[in-house]
């Protein structure tokens, strides 16, 4: 009979200072964890390597044996395989959303496209932010309409956002769309209202990169709960240009909040557009 081989914890992805503590108490290997909630094989464990009752390691084991099973599903589950025809077959069932804007709308195969992130980039006043805006009200025309009726997430780090704006784009709309059912004989869709799209979009105001990170890493709870298709984020790189950020901070910044919002839009099946500024490793 072969003997499964061990797994280092070194392998897995445990916290620096947290792998150090059991690495210093004698835990070398997955296996060794594993198995801590038996109080018989944690006394031998002490026993074996001294560890005393009550010490740091002694603690982190605990935690680690009561939450053992949900833990170590998640860091030694593999990562899920899929042929290229399920990714195609995945994508073609996905549909854009429009801008209004046929140039765009041509140039992008039908809109602002799910699954990935769109940056929009342009002098001041060329209209990013309007079009934005327009996005956070198009994702809600409703399903009868060939839309989404989904919501919208827009963070604001420039305090870009104009509601005053967002109102005439949303009458605009809603006038569109009656026009629309009047023309093909359907009913006007008595959900979409001027109130039901301002509620559709959660607003989130940022003024520093610890703010903009902790945004980030809370996506994940809000499109857990809500119905979202749209993040906004006016932008990404504006709070981190000010401050005492040397260049290299910037950068590792700007990649984990890029990270954090590749998995949201794969994970969630949304789209992300930001609002470009400039070159993050300028200044």
């Amino acid at each position: 009979m072969t003997t499964p081989s061990l797994i280092p914890l070194v392998a897995l992805p445990i916290p620096g200072d947290i792998l150090s503590c059991l690495q210093s108490a004698g835990y070398l290997y997955y296996e060794d964890i594993e198995h801590e909630g038996s109080t018989r094989r944690r006394s031998s464990a002490r026993r074996r390597w001294t560890l005393t009752q009550g010490s740091p390691a002694d603690n982190i084991v605990k935690k680690f044996a009561s939450n053992t099973k949900l833990f170590w599903k998640a860091a030694m589950s593999p990562p899920e395989v899929k042929t290229a025809l399920d990714i195609w077959q995945e994508e073609s069932e996905l549909f854009g959303i429009v801008t209004f804007c046929k140039a765009i709308d041509d140039m992008l195969d039908g809109g602002i496209p799910l699954q990935s992130i769109t940056e929009f980039c342009g002098a001041p006043g060329s209209g990013k932010t309007q079009l934005c805006l327009q996005l956070c009200v198009d994702v809600q025309i409703p399903n009868i309409f060939g839309g989404h009726e989904a919501e919208a997430v827009y963070i604001d780090t420039s305090s870009s956002f104009t509601l005053i704006r967002l109102s005439d784009m949303a009458d605009a709309c809603i006038s569109h769309c009656s026009l629309i059912a009047r023309q093909q004989g359907k009913l006007p869709a008595s959900t979409f209202t001027m109130e039901a799209i301002k509620n559709g979009i959660s607003y989130i105001s940022v003024t520093n990169h610890i703010q903009l990170l902790a945004a980030v890493f809370q996506l994940s709870d809000i499109l857990e709960k809500r119905n979202v298709k749209l993040i906004v984020i006016d932008s990404i790189t504006f709070p981190l240009l000010y401050g005492e950020l040397s260049s290299i901070q910037r950068t590792r910044l700007l990649h984990q909040i890029l990270d954090e919002l590749h998995l949201c839009a794969k994970k969630f099946k949304v789209a992300i557009s930001n609002i470009g500024v400039r070159d993050i490793g300028n200044g």
